[in-house]
This record gives structure tokens, sequence and C-alpha cells, in this order.
């Protein structure tokens, strides 16, 4: 069974970052990608293992004040 890749430019899309910022996280093999000649192209759940991974939770400010003193 053929699996659809995707491209850079769908990376950037996705993500809602640059072209160039999708080249550079596989450059720097933070996004892993397939390479063939000139082609980069992009396994969908490696990209949505990348997300996951960069996710960074919301600060609860109000439970933060809670346990400092004043």
């Amino acid at each position: 069974m053929a699996q659809t890749l995707l491209t850079a430019n769908d990376v950037a899309r996705i993500m809602s970052i640059s072209l160039r910022a999708v080249y550079l996280l596989a450059e720097k093999r933070k996004l892993p990608c397939i390479k063939w000649d000139r082609s980069v192209r992009f396994d969908p759940e490696d990209v949505a293992k990348f997300i996951e991974d960069n996710r960074r939770e919301a600060i609860d400010f109000e439970a933060l004040a809670d346990t400092h003193c004043v």
C-alpha cells in the first residue's frame, strides 16, 4: 500500500511556519524527512509526532500565584 507523503510546502502550511523553517528543521534533523535527489518529502505521522513532542502546556498563573507568599 502506497503512503502519501507531504511536501515541504504542505508541512509549512500545516505548521503555519515558513518554507525556510521547514527546510531548517529537516537539515538539523529535528523533523525527519525522506530525501532522494533534490526532492524532500515528509511522513504525515512524523509531522504529527514532531508537533506533539514540541507542545508546551499553558501556565496556570492563578494556581502559581497561590503557591507563593506575598
